[in-house]
Order: C-alpha cells, then structure tokens, then sequence
C-alpha cells in the first residue's frame, strides 16, 4: 500500500498570540460618513462587491472586488464609496499582531489574483460568527490566523514583535455601535446596559483605551459628521444638529465651537 509520513519541523508562529477582537461586514447606504482614523489594533478589509477608494496614510488606492487592505495600528485611513456601485466588505480587527513593513504602515493586494483561499476564509469567520453556534469564536480564531500565515507567505514580511494594546472586546464593540448609531439618543447609561459593565469601570477602561471618555468620542463622531455637512450640504444648521444626533441646536453650536474654535456658520463659510 502507498504511505506518505511528513514530518512536523515548525515552531509554533508568533500568529498565535494574536487575538480577534471583531470581525463585520458592511455594506455602504449613503448613512456613514467616512473619516481619517486611527485604531491601536491591525484592521484587514476584504472587499467583497462595490467600488470605492481606500485612503490610507498619503496613499488612495482604488478598490474593486478581491481587493485586501491590511492596515497596521495606528495607520491613519478610511474608506470613501462609489454611491452608483456601493462599496461591499468584510473587516477583521486583530489584536498583538502587526507586520514589520519596509517604509510603510499598510500593503494591499488583490487576492483573486494573488490568493482566492483568503476570500475563502474570511467568507468562512463571517459565516461563523452570523450562525453564532457553539465554538465560533475559537474556529474563527483558528481562521485568523491561518489568513495571517496566508498573509506572511505573501509578503516575505516579519511579525513585528512589539505587542499592541491589549483590548477589551466591550470598549471595542461600544466604539462600533457608536460609530454605527451616533446620530441616536446615547448615554452612558445606555452604553454601561449594552456592555453590560458598571459605568464607572466603562469611562475608566474606555479613556485607556482610546484616551477619551465614552460621551467625548462620541461628541468627536458627530463634529465629524457635522463638518462634512457643512462642508459638502445645503442642509440648514439645524437640520445637522438633528441629523448628527445633537439635543439642540444651541448645544450642536457649542460643542462645535469648543471642538473648532469657530461656529458652525463660520466653518461652512470658510470652507465654501
């Protein structure tokens, strides 16, 4: 009978130690707003259908379907979609895990070309985590880090050593709704019930993490969003304040002052 015996010679990789803290998938409806940010984590994008551009650091790159992004912590980058053909995909965020690039925080590739196995996979966490079974997080665990490995093959890259902030997963998952939601009535309160944390533990952890409070964050998305109205709408005043989920004008116009230094007229006339 034919018998083939291989024998095991690797050590254990370094992709081991790291840890999914999400994985989502996204589909642009003309409601979010796109911004430069920054995460304390790696972030991997998938596109799975649409088109758009992919700002990262001093780069735009070009998206279409297959398209990989692999974005290292604190690389500062966003994506912006085409509004006729809306960008599809899927987004991964890892904890302890970051790649020794040469004069860059970011790569990007197409796996159609390059590695359809890694569409595979990331199809495969998704459809894990949307069954919600039993053992999903450990399988999409083992997922990950076969895609990191995947990844590693790739780019003849080394696994940059030095560890990334140890989240906890609840902080992270509030800064999604947040993100998410912002134009929603939200407390702390209401962030503290979601997170099932006492809210003092919350503001405390929170503040570690991200290096403000809860609330501030999220007053830090609306401005955002505010100054894109401003910027690229003839929506009045008012309606941002309503649309960006402000309580009142009077206080959209405070805050957007105290963020600014100037009010929210002033900026949409400087800025036309």
């Amino acid at each position: 009978m034919g018998f083939s015996n291989y024998k095991i010679t690797d050590k254990p990789s370094d992709t081991t130690k790291s840890n999914l803290i999400y994985i989502t998938y996204t589909k642009y409806e003309n409601d979010w707003p796109s911004f430069m940010h920054t995460h304390p984590f790696t972030e991997l994008f998938l596109v799975t259908g649409g088109v758009g551009e992919f700002y990262v650091e001093n780069n735009i790159y070009p998206l279409k379907k297959g398209d990989f992004i692999l974005v290292n912590p604190n690389a500062s980058h966003t994506e912006k979609s085409d509004e006729k053909n809306p960008l599809e995909y899927i987004a991964v965020a890892v904890d302890n895990f970051s790649l020794n690039l040469t004069d860059t925080n970011h790569l990007m590739f197409n796996c159609i070309s390059k590695n359809p196995n890694i569409i595979k996979y990331m199809d495969s966490m998704l459809a894990e985590q949307e069954g919600n079974k039993a053992y999903s997080d450990h399988i999409c665990q083992n997922i990950l880090e076969i895609i990191l490995i995947e990844i590693l093959r790739i780019t003849k890259s080394d696994i940059d050593t030095e560890p990334t902030v140890n989240a906890s997963k609840e902080c992270f998952k509030l800064k999604k709704y947040m993100d998410s939601n912002y134009a929603s009535k939200i407390t702390i309160d209401d962030l503290a019930k979601l997170s099932n944390l006492n809210k003092y533990y919350l503001i405390h952890s929170f503040n570690k993490y991200f290096g403000s409070s809860p609330i501030n964050y999220l007053c830090g998305i609306r401005i955002r969003a505010a100054k894109e109205l401003l910027e690229n709408s003839d929506y009045s005043i008012s309606q941002i304040s309503q649309s960006t989920g402000f309580s009142s004008q009077s206080y959209f116009t405070q805050c957007f002052i105290k963020s600014c230094g100037l009010s929210p007229k002033a900026y949409r006339n400087r800025t036309k």
